[in-house]
């Protein structure tokens, strides 16, 4: 069901990455004060460096909340952002690509750690590349819808961009949505209970929040900070 859920919720994400630039780019064209021409790159830019970011937190959320409620919020997550799309807008658009990222950082945890809650060590192989497998359908299904896009969906080719209506555009993106609805009751409905699993038979230690952030730090870092600390007392 996880598989399944993924593939829904990617199949919206990789069709809009594709898309971004061109729809954007035909909304600047239009109203050059609402955004960028070129805001389909920044966007891209934000998010990537978002999900750079959170990934560093979003293992010590794990501590707080279960992986299935992970899932699910990183799914609505990504549902919202596509509310960016319907009237585009320069702040709106750029504050969803930042919480993007931070969905997607939050995927990333939630997927590991609900795989280990539900496999045993005979069975987390098979799960896990089950899961990877169908999981990365959506790039197929992706591509499929793309080429739909491509011959049906009405637009106009200026050399460098399709250029669509701002209706098709927000017709385009409540599908996209609807498709990742999908994954949230998908992802709501997997099953909690956990039977001879890894993080079962593993003991669980909560550290606390100076611990976790500390633990990121690098040696180095934590080198030179003790080192300066034995300089002021020696010369205290």
């Amino acid at each position: 069901m996880m598989s399944i859920g993924t593939t829904f919720m990617f199949l919206g994400y990789d069709v809009q990455s594709m898309m971004a630039e061109s729809v954007l780019h035909s909304v600047s064209t239009r109203n050059p004060d609402r955004i960028s021409e070129y805001a389909g790159y920044y966007g891209q830019a934000i998010q990537y460096i978002s999900f750079a970011f959170f990934s560093l937190f979003t293992a010590t959320i794990q501590y707080y909340i279960s992986s299935k409620h992970m899932l699910v919020l990183s799914s609505i997550l990504f549902t919202t952002c596509y509310i960016a799309y319907i009237h585009v807008n320069s702040y709106i658009f750029y504050s969803s690509q930042l919480l993007l990222g931070f969905a997607y950082a939050m995927y990333n945890s939630a997927e590991g750690t609900y795989l280990s809650e539900h496999s045993s060590r005979r069975t987390i192989d098979s799960n896990s590349a089950l899961e990877t497998g169908l999981g990365h359908t959506s790039l197929f299904f992706g591509g499929v819808t793309m080429l739909f896009v491509f011959h049906f969906v009405p637009h106009t080719f200026d050399g460098h961009f399709l250029n669509f209506d701002e209706h098709v555009v927000q017709v385009i993106y409540f599908s996209l949505m609807a498709l990742t609805i999908v994954s949230v009751v998908l992802f709501t409905f997997l099953p909690t209970k956990q039977f001879d699993s890894i993080a079962l038979n593993t003991s669980r230690v909560t550290p606390s929040m100076l611990a976790q952030f500390i633990s990121h730090v690098p040696e180095t870092v934590k080198t030179d900070v003790q080192k300066a600390i034995l300089w002021n007392l020696e010369t205290m």
